[in-house]
This record gives C-alpha cells, structure tokens and sequence, in this order.
C-alpha cells in the first residue's frame, strides 16, 4: 500500500549475562511513509461508442490530487486532442472528438506534484453517424436535393438512394462525396425512395449509417398551352411528361367559381374537350399518376380566355425613341391590331398598325420626347376581333431639348386621361383627345377601324 500507515511491534529483549534483563517485552508502534502513487485504472468509455463528447472515468487513486488525461486520434496518426488536468476522476469532453480511432491514458498527481506511472492505454472508436437534413416526404422534382450535417473527422462520405415499390436497391450510388449536399444526376420516377448517408475517416474506416429517410418523388407536370387566351372554343391542353407517370388526371373550369370538369386516366399529355367551351375565362391543372398508385403533385394552376385579349409586357421607363412592344400570343390570331396615342401633347392614332403578324413592334421612326399610352388587339382567320388589351404607357426620353411642350404641360395634359383605360366593346378610340394636324401622324400602315 501506499500513503502513510502505523504499525504495532512486539519486543522482546533478552540478556544473555545478566537474570534481570532476561525476558523483557515492550510494544512499539511504528509509522512509515510511502509517496509513490498507484496507477490509476481507465473503466470508461466503451471501446465503440457513438458520442462525440465522451465522458473518461478511472479508479480514483489514494493521495492523488488530480489527475492529468492525454486523449490522441489514433487515425490522424496520434494527434494530440485533449491535454488536461482535473481534480476528479471522470470528466466529459467538451468538443467533438469526430469520426475515428482514440486512445486515452491518465496519471495521477500528488499534493507535492509526484506522479504516478502512467495508465494503460484505452483505445475506443467513435462511428457517429451524419444526420441527414429534413425532406418533405412529397418531393416535386425528379431531381431531388440531399443535405446532411458536416461530421468532424469525416474526408468524404457515402450516400445511397433505394427504390422501394420496385425494389430496386442502390439507384444512386456515391462513395467519395466531400461537400455535405447532393444532386441527384437523373431524374428520378414517380415512386417512393430511402436515402441514407455515413461518413468515412481518414483511415478509410466508415461510420454508422444515417437514420432511413422516406419521401416520395411526386413531380408535378408542366403546362404548355394552351396560351392565355385564344380563339378556339376546343383549346388544345398540352403539357410535358413526367419521368415514371402512366397516367394524367386533368380538371378545368370557368372562372374559379363554375363547375370542375375532370378528365382522369388520360394516356397522353394532350387532351381537346369533346364539345365546345362557352367564351370566358378559365382555369386548368394536371397530375401524373405513376405505377403502385403513386399520384404527383398537381401543376400549377394555369388561366386562360377564350376570345381573350393579348397582354401587353410592360417597357422599362424611361425608354429610347424607337422601343420595341411586346405582346402575348392569342391562339388562332392571323394579325393583330396595334395603337399607339400620344398623352402629353393629347394625338389619336399617333402610330396605327393593323396588319402585325409577330407579336413584337419595333417603332421605325424616331418619337419625340412625351408620354405615349398603347393598346393591341387580335383578329382571327374569320374575322373575330378581341377587345382591346388593358394599356401600358411609354415615356420616351431624349438628352435634347423637348421644344413641343414643357414638362409642366406634359404632367398637366397627362392627368387629363387616367392610366389603364379599358373599353372592349368600343376600344381605345373614345379617349378624349384634341385635334392634330395630319402630318404629326405616324401612320405606316392603315386600315378600316376596327373598333
């Protein structure tokens, strides 16, 4: 044993030449002193553990005054990671360790600073696994995004995605993945898949695998046409194919109040109503279905007119002097009709065109400075006119002086006609506006009005 300890002796004494000193006894009592300290015992952590942060314990040890612990990463060839000294006989990491080989050894200390001899080695592993990052269980898209935390001591990691309906283990395969997100490389069918993810050291040992993570791949259809608005009383609904989809269940109805009109089952991704649809405004959607009664997330809901007017793309203001209008297609449109009115200085029919076949106008001539408003319309193969679409204003810009009219007076003469001015049945034409002479007209093209 170690430390200070007091022994009883017994003592006789005997004297050979004299009687009075034969068979003396006499009890001493003897203390002795030992300051070598025993070597402490390592009972924890287990040889594998999943904990980042384990707690070391040890056999305390009779006249330590603390203890020093030396914890090394064995797989990043002995690297010291902790180098502490401790009253108690435990303690808690209190960083993450990371993936990998460890060993730990601890000595005792004194009151006088004597150490002991050191521990044992204890060698343990810790195969913490990544946590992959929350996925809805509905995914609409093919090519789904996966996320995992980052793991201290991980060089790459490995990923795999399973089908599950098909049975079909491994479609997604990924050994030496650095970063902490993947992309899946194709796209993937409807169906419901596991993904899974650990992380390998730098010894090339893997970790434990993630938890199993379920979600479905339930791509939604993109909507072609038809466009949003259109001649045809059977507008043809048309849109893309989905990876995995059998089938496709479309709905439609007029205005978002009317009665829906469902269409399940379809075999292609094209679909003409059987009967004629009354004019007016509509709204559509479409899913996919895919085999083991998987069914996708329906599109977004599309709108759409029949007999509807074009839509104008607004123009970034100020704009140059030849700017180029843009307008929507309306399907089974042979022309359109394209007006054009001056607003500061009030002119009808500054620019009147009404043969364009394109759905674009680039202004040939050069306009003056002022604030202009524009309306388009379209015109069928047999003759059906639309109404005007809702306006959009032009401000044409130059760095010369503007010597028609002051900007005062362009202001004053622009509130005469408020923005936005919608008349179907008649059109833009009943605008209030002031004479002007003929020659201030830039006509490239006229006709009959339409209006």
């Amino acid at each position: 044993e170690t430390g200070s300890q007091t022994s009883a002796l017994r003592i006789r004494v005997d004297s050979l030449s004299q009687l009075q000193f034969q068979g003396i006894t006499t009890n001493v009592l003897v203390t002795t002193s030992d300051d070598e300290l025993a070597v402490p015992s390592i009972v924890a952590p287990e040889s594998l553990i999943s904990s980042q942060r384990p707690t070391i314990a040890w056999t305390p040890v009779a006249g330590a005054a603390s203890y020093r612990v030396i914890v090394v990463n064995r797989t990043t060839g002995g690297t010291v990671i902790v180098n502490m000294v401790i009253a108690s006989n435990r303690i808690q990491v209190s960083t993450d360790l990371g993936i990998g080989a460890f060993a730990v050894r601890v000595q005792a200390i004194s009151i006088t600073g004597r150490t002991s001899v050191w521990s044992q080695e204890r060698q343990f592993r810790i195969d913490t696994a990544p946590t992959m990052s929350p996925i809805p269980l509905y995914v609409d898209s093919p090519k789904p995004t996966f996320k995992w935390s980052p793991l201290v001591g991980a060089v790459y990691y490995d990923l795999q995605v399973d089908s599950v309906l098909d049975i079909r283990p491994q479609i997604i395969r990924r050994t030496s993945l650095t970063g902490t997100s993947f992309v899946a490389p194709a796209n993937l069918r409807l169906g419901l898949y596991e993904v899974k993810i650990r992380a390998i050291d730098a010894g090339g040992v893997p970790s434990k695998w993630s938890v199993l993570v379920s979600f479905f791949v339930a791509t939604a259809p993109t909507p072609l046409s038809p466009p949003t608005a259109t001649f045809s009383a059977r507008p043809r609904f048309s849109w893309r194919s989905v990876d995995g989809a059998v089938a496709y269940d479309l709905k439609y109805q007029k205005s978002s109040t009317g009665p829906v009109t469902e269409v399940n089952g379809l075999q292609s991704t094209t679909f003409v109503p059987p009967a004629d649809l009354v004019s007016g405004a509509y709204r559509w959607w479409v899913r996919a279905r895919g085999m083991y009664d998987v069914v996708g997330s329906w599109s977004a809901v599309q709108a759409f007119t029949i007999g509807g007017s074009p839509t104008l793309i607004p123009i970034s203001s100020p704009s140059g002097r030849n700017p180029r209008i843009e307008w929507s297609r309306v399907e089974g449109a042979v022309r359109y009709f394209l007006r054009v009115d001056r607003i500061d200085v009030p002119q009808s029919y500054y620019i009147r065109q009404e043969s364009l076949t394109a759905t674009t106008y680039s202004v040939p001539v050069s306009l003056k400075p002022g604030l202009y408003r524009v309306w388009v319309r379209a015109i069928s193969a047999s003759g059906q006119v639309t109404g005007w679409s809702r306006s959009i204003d032009i401000t044409v810009v130059n760095t010369e002086d503007d010597r028609d009219v002051s900007g005062d007076q362009r202001r004053k003469n622009a509130s005469i006609l408020p923005n936005d001015i919608l008349i179907p049945e008649l059109g833009p034409e009943r605008t209030r506006v002031s004479a002007v002479a003929p020659e201030e007209v830039i006509v490239v093209q006229s006709s009959s009005d339409l209006s």
